[in-house]
């Protein structure tokens, strides 16, 4: 029985595992097929929503799961249905069928309930950070050797486009490429194992050459940055190590200043800049959306698939794109629902953050990791389709870390509200 359920554990963590390496088109190594291209590609999760529903049944996702991923799951459900039935009436010949392709990265939700079960194995929520830091480790280097590669001679063996900035290759992290720049500082930081310590080291400095010099996204430089000041001034272990951490902080912002580093990132939103175009396309874009939101705030503008309309989803020169702009772009397209969609998790898991510095009980990651999103709430949102995946594993981790924290309160007679 034990060797079954093991198996089982085993099938379930490799079925995880093979979405977020699908999530990354299977390192950029293959050409997706055509005839699989309107389900599955960097802006399309249809069939990892597929796997991932056909998994949450084989293993009886509502089963014994947690009761607010339930409540969160059939409310974004609803509130998809709702605004997907609306679109495909408001809009002549935009079909149920395409509008639910369009939004089907929602329903990755479902890919929470599997995942909150493996997490509660002994060591799973360790093991499933460690399965996707070595994927993050084999996608940096083989962006490294890409970019290499390009600059040398021209060569594309990644299928990836051929996206140009500063005159050097530029490919997306995605989510997990990210965010494990933060996971891999926090065990720098704060593991004792030197064995590991060494290992997200070079993690760490591979993560950083990739975000500076392979995705050069501004943004990112911003999220990132506020996610590791946060972790230095707040998950200190003692008085001393906050005072150390935050003289480090002086020390790398005085260096940061000095070196007119920061003069040189500001002057990237400048009108001198080759980048100023994106920055102002942006800026009209958050004006656009908004207005958009205030003119339908029930259910916003819908879920646009139909060409003839899209002139309200991309703006009247076709540049404005929902990533851009966050939150403002998920209001835009869902009204009010969006704050069922994507304010009410953040908010619980803010106070979640709240209690965890209450309590001492501190996961540094789990910490950056809130943080990370809370900054990427005006750009990168982590429901957008390229940076989905992380959303489902967010809802896991956060309720896994919901339970222990729950165990040690009432173990010590905290009052959890």
């Amino acid at each position: 029985m034990n060797l079954r359920l093991k198996k089982f554990n085993f099938t379930v963590a490799g079925i995880i595992v093979l979405l977020v390496i699908m999530d990354i088109n299977m390192f950029y190594l293959i050409d997706i097929p055509q005839p699989l291209t309107h389900l599955w590609g960097t802006y399309n999760k249809s069939l990892l929503v597929i796997i991932s529903i056909a998994l949450f049944a084989w293993t009886r996702g509502f089963w014994n799961s947690d009761l607010f991923i339930k409540k969160y799951t059939i409310a974004l459900c609803m509130s998809v249905a709702i605004v997907a039935i609306i679109s495909s009436q408001v809009y002549a010949g935009n079909r149920i069928y395409n509008v639910l392709i369009e939004c089907s990265q929602y329903f990755l939700v479902f890919l929470a309930f599997p995942l909150l079960k493996l997490v509660r194995k002994e060591n799973g929520y360790d093991r499933i950070l460690y399965a996707i830091n070595v994927i993050t480790l084999v996608l940096y280097i083989l962006y490294i050797l890409q970019s290499i590669a390009y600059e040398k001679n021209g060569t594309l063996f990644l299928h990836v486009n051929e996206n140009l900035r500063n005159n050097a290759l530029r490919m997306s992290l995605k989510s997990f490429g990210n965010v494990m720049i933060i996971y891999n500082f926090c065990r720098l930081w704060f593991d004792s194992n030197y064995k590991h310590k060494i290992f997200s080291l070079i993690q760490f400095i591979l993560g950083i050459y990739c975000l500076l010099f392979i995705q050069q996204t501004r943004a990112y430089y911003f999220v990132i940055a506020i996610s590791l000041i946060v972790v230095l001034l707040f998950c200190g272990s003692s008085s001393s190590k906050k005072i150390r951490n935050i003289a480090i902080i002086i020390l790398f912002s005085v260096m940061l200043f000095s070196s007119g580093l920061f003069d040189q990132f500001l002057g990237s939103f400048g009108e001198n800049s080759d980048m100023y175009g994106n920055t102002l396309v942006r800026m009209n874009a958050i004006g656009y959306f908004w207005e958009e939101f205030v003119h339908s705030p029930l259910w916003g503008h819908g879920i646009i698939t139909t060409a003839q309309y899209f002139t309200i989803r991309t703006g009247p020169l076709g540049s404005y794109f929902y990533a851009d702009v966050g939150i403002i772009g998920l209001m835009a397209q869902f009204g009010i629902f969006s704050f069922v969609i994507y304010v009410w998790p953040m908010l619980r898991w803010g106070r979640h953050i709240l209690r965890h510095l209450r309590s001492g009980k501190l996961d540094p990651f789990l910490i950056a990791m809130y943080i990370y999103m809370l900054a990427s709430t005006p750009s990168l949102l982590c429901v957008n389709q390229a940076l989905c995946i992380i959303w489902p594993f967010s809802l896991a981790f956060f309720a896994y870390s919901n339970e222990k924290l729950g165990e040690e309160e009432d173990k010590n007679g905290y009052n959890r509200y």
